[in-house]
């Protein structure tokens, strides 16, 4: 069952005047007698109710005083009460007072009922003894069965009055964001109310294969220069006839006024068939009455759940600190590197433009003069290893404070690690020497993992992100390691297990970043399009940047949502950048006018703009076949044209380093790579030119628009990278104040004669050229070695790849959930090795004949690794029982994956493996460990298959490890579900 909403606040919103509505509140005047309760009120047990004369400052006439001493009862509240109010179920309410009273006096107002029991509750105002204050309750009832009554009470020993209660209908509210009553206060058009899978329950699906379809709800009052927030969940992409090249249904939810969205609140959004969340923010400059607007695109299907509406903060910080590079990696410099840098430099950036700025650093206050947005800074910069707090205050023209920040500059010391810096113009250096990522998101398909990541050097790559354990393994390959870190840490009520795995992740980073092989960490991809909150993944970058502040943390987005959202998450990355894949074209996977390969450079300037130009850009691009992702027809790859222009489109734009991402998940295509490896070899040739200093002052001048150019110097020769950004052939010619006689085309080997210090070349469409005034290209960039390590994961035949995934039927979508499995074995007489192979999302104990043997119980290890543990003296031959209880850690899908290989004396090789003749439960049973127990119906049931190894989402993106049972049974196990 969802949960109720109770949205409480201290504000009436705008819209129809409550006042002209019937108050539900009999004798709301306090007409009456003496200091006798009125008529129709009623008082507790505890302290003193009386009618008064109204203090003044109200229009009201009476009031009634209640007062609560000492002396009285310190547990019972001293209230005054009206019963039998004529409310209604599921309409909204507005409960409204003013009250007047001693200084600390706490108030508190409330509508209950006592059959369903609910009480709705407002926010405690505290009395400041000099003027009369407004109370507030928004409030509504899902049923409605003994009339509810209001109550105003005091929670300490005080004394205040009461006056002007109103209890009225309210329909500027917005509501039934659940859809849990049905299509109350909405307007359906192509809609219906459906059922769900827990946890959703009644949802909305809006359905037109002909056309759109849309809901809406009216008459929502806003203030001004207030902001809002509407929140919701969104599921779409089911209909696969009717998606985009992506699989997508496209759909929005906007506030509207007169039928148009708000500006800034309009852009469409992509859905998938799992549940995401979204949201919005806007601030109008006037108040006004809006409408709610769900809408779909185009034919198809999409659903909403759990939509709400509330006021909010602005997301923009009012005040930045913003350091320039060398400096913005994590906030620091390091030794011997930085030794010379005289200064800290920077930007205060922000919601608010000062009339000025100070700046504490190194024990003393700076004025910071000017009245720009951002406004830039120069601090002298520290030398010695230490953690250096900077704080910063901006102030309006009175000198009033406005707004702070403040950050922790850090002075590393020099190590024997190896160290990954940046320079000022973001070019990576490693251990002081310049380099250029080539990456790959791992590499799937059906040869040995080895092959596979010899194939990708062989094609020019140099670097892959990889799990943790498979550092080595990438580095036998020829490959430096972009290891895969926690994005957040594990949400727990447990102190003890907080700690016991900050202990566990300090000592996996702690070997990880003495190992030379590793050059960056990777926290989180597209946090921000699948709504995850930012503050956990900014928490877990600063706790593993505690531990290694040398190598930089890589964070990728999805080529959605704005600047100022995309920012929260960038502050948790020392290098950041955008996946875009817009192969064919026009491509849906932009979410930008340009839907050509040009986007490709457009997501390059806004992640750019992200970052503030103060960080790494390295960019993700397509490696894959949309079609070939989606089993469609026709598979189109990019060409190698197509792949040359989208890396050079990058690069001129200003990234400093490119992934692609796609081995990592549909079905192999060497032939793809072999191809795609043409590009990446020439950006190897190249490098020395990529890594070179970019010329503060462009020697070519292009004549037109379409060609776009990166000029660099090495030594004393230029190079420049030109782009034609266009479909069409162009003519185009280049002229500067002074050029040599020729100008060379060092990738061919030919040159162009110059004539009046210009000359003329043609491009066709896409074209990528380069230039210099040397024939030869600069020596490739200088790879620092890759230590010849034997590999520490383990790396066998792929059992697992038999074995299904795995759950209690209809629940792998139920956030925590936990089942309970039981499967009875036989080991054969000639079994010489038995082999249990095991992994959950997210958590599982397994036992064999009711003992513990193996668990992934403290999030060390996740889904993306199968823990191998060799079982052979625990299983004699003849019958076992394998039982597993495994737990969802909040965030579905849930499920599990296991095999039992066995080994024979003839090597015959026979498998177990999770299916439906796993019994599931969600029923713990209290001997369920027993060996005579018997699992049997209705709480024991075939287990529901949910796909095999490699299917969606969790794709081929398990390794095998050894199993580590060092900490067997000590770990806590996530607690079950609250029901």
């Amino acid at each position: 069952m969802k949960k109720f909403l109770l949205l409480t606040s201290m504000m009436i919103l705008a819209g129809t005047p409550l006042a002209a509505q019937e108050n539900l509140l009999k004798n709301p005047e306090f007409e009456g007698t003496g200091e006798a309760l009125p008529t129709h009120w009623g008082k507790g047990p505890v302290g003193k109710v009386r009618r008064i004369p109204a203090p003044p400052g109200t229009n009201a006439k009476f009031a009634i005083e209640i007062t609560k001493t000492a002396a009285d009862d310190p547990k019972p509240f001293a209230y005054a009460i009206q019963a039998n109010l004529d409310i209604k179920k599921i309409q909204n309410y507005t409960y409204t007072a003013q009250i007047f009273g001693t200084k600390g006096t706490e108030v508190e107002i409330y509508v209950e009922a006592n059959n369903p029991g609910r009480t709705c509750m407002s926010q405690t105002v505290v009395c400041d003894g000099e003027s009369w204050l407004p109370i507030s309750l928004d409030f509504y009832f899902p049923e409605v069965i003994t009339k509810p009554y209001a109550v105003v009470r005091l929670r300490k020993p005080g004394t205040f009055a009461f006056a002007n209660p109103k209890i009225v209908p309210d329909n500027t509210k917005f509501g039934n964001g659940s859809f849990d009553f049905g299509e109350y206060k909405w307007i359906f058009d192509h809609a219906s109310i459906v059922e769900a899978p827990e946890p959703y329950g009644s949802v909305v699906e809006l359905k037109n294969l002909n056309g759109s379809a849309s809901i809406k709800q009216t008459g929502i009052a806003v203030k001004a220069n207030q902001h809002y927030k509407i929140t919701y969940e969104a599921s779409g992409g089911t209909d696969k006839q009717y998606t985009d090249v992506q699989g997508a249904t496209w759909f929005r939810i906007t506030p509207q006024i007169n039928g148009k969205p708000i500006p800034g609140t309009e852009i469409w959004r992509d859905s998938f068939p799992n549940w995401q969340q979204k949201k919005l923010t806007f601030k109008l400059d006037q108040d006004a009455v809006i409408d709610i607007v769900g809408e779909l695109k185009s034919p198809g299907t999409v659903r909403f759940d759990n939509i709400t509406f509330q006021p909010c903060k602005s997301e923009i910080p009012p005040l930045e600190i913003v350091l320039d590079p060398p400096c913005s990696h994590g906030n620091s410099i390091f030794l011997p590197d930085h030794e010379n840098l005289k200064q800290v430099t920077g930007i205060l950036a922000g919601e608010v433009t000062a009339a000025k700025y100070t700046i504490e650093f190194l024990g003393k206050k700076h004025d910071v003069k000017g009245l720009q947005n951002p406004q830039p800074f120069a601090l002298d910069c520290p030398k010695k290893p230490g953690k250096y707090p900077m704080a910063a205050t901006a102030f309006d023209q009175n000198g009033k404070a406005i707004a702070t920040a403040s950050l922790e500059f850090a002075v590393h010391p020099p190590t024997p690690k190896r160290k990954v810096t940046f320079r000022d113009d973001r070019i990576m250096l490693i251990d002081g020497q310049p380099f250029f990522p080539l990456g790959i998101w791992s590499v799937q398909g059906s040869i040995p993992l080895e092959e596979r990541l010899k194939r990708m050097v062989d094609a020019g790559f140099n670097m892959g992100k990889c799990p943790i354990q498979l550092i080595d393994t990438y580095a036998k390959a020829g490959l430096y390691a972009v290891a895969s870190v926690p994005p957040s840490l594990p949400t727990t009520d447990s102190p003890e297990r907080l700690e016991s795995w900050k202990k566990k992740w300090t000592w996996i980073i702690t070997r990880a970043s003495e190992n030379p092989n590793v050059i960056a960490y990777f926290n989180i991809d597209e946090p921000c399009w699948n709504g995850r909150p930012y503050e956990p993944i900014q928490e877990a970058y600063h706790f593993i940047k505690s531990i290694d502040p040398y190598h930089p943390m890589y964070l990728n987005e999805a080529p959605r949502s704005t600047v100022e959202d995309l920012r929260h998450y960038a502050a948790a990355s020392d290098a950041y950048g955008v996946d875009i894949y817009p192969i064919p074209s026009p491509n849906a996977h932009s979410d930008l006018p340009d839907k050509t390969m040009t986007s490709v450079g457009k997501y390059t300037d806004i992640s750019d703009e992200v970052v503030r130009s103060r960080k790494p850009v390295w960019m993700t691009l397509q490696g894959f076949s949309w079609n070939g992702l989606r089993s469609r027809e026709p598979i189109i790859y990019p060409s190698h044209e197509q792949n040359r222009f989208m890396a050079y489109n990058s690069i001129v734009h200003g990234a400093t380093g490119l992934f692609y991402w796609g081995f990592n998940w549909t079905t192999e295509n060497w032939t793809f790579i072999e191809e795609l490896g043409r590009t990446i070899r020439e950006l190897r040739d190249i490098s020395g030119i990529l890594v070179a200093r970019t010329l503060e002052k462009p020697l070519l001048k292009p004549s037109a628009d379409t060609i776009n150019t990166l000029q660099k110097y090495v030594g004393n020769d230029i190079y420049v990278i030109a782009i034609n950004e266009s479909d069409q052939v162009v003519k185009a010619t280049f002229s500067a104040t002074k050029l040599p006689a020729a100008i060379h085309l060092p990738l061919d080997g030919t040159q162009i004669k110059t004539s009046n210090n210009a000359f003329t070349d043609d491009f066709k469409p896409y074209d990528v050229k380069i230039y210099s005034t040397t024939p030869k290209l600069p020596p490739p960039q200088q790879k620092p070695p890759i230590p010849a390590t034997q590999p520490q994961s383990y790396l066998k035949q792929d059992d697992f790849s038999f074995a299904n995934w795995i759950w209690f039927k209809d629940k792998n979508k139920a956030a925590s959930h936990q089942t309970f499995f039981i499967r009875d074995i036989a080991i054969p007489k000639n079994a010489k090795k038995v082999e249990l192979q095991i992994t959950a999302d997210d958590h599982f104990q397994a036992f064999i004949d009711g003992k513990l043997v193996l668990e992934h119980a403290d999030g060390i290890r996740g889904h993306n690794t199968i823990s191998v543990l060799d079982i052979t003296k625990q299983v004699a031959p003849g019958k076992h029982r394998i039982q597993i209880h495994a737990a969802d850690g909040g965030q579905p899908p849930c499920a599990m994956l296991y095999v039992v290989g066995i080994t024979t004396t003839d090597n015959e090789i026979i498998r177990i493996v999770s299916d439906d003749q796993t019994l599931a439960s969600e029923t713990k049973d209290a001997n369920w460990l027993k060996s005579d127990f018997v699992p049997v119906a209705p709480n024991w049931t075939p287990a529901a298959i949910l796909g095999k190894y490699g299917s969606a989402p969790w794709g081929h993106n398990a390794y095998p490890e050894p199993a580590d049972t060092t900490d067997l049974g000590k770990e806590p196990f996530p607690p079950p579900p609250k029901k």
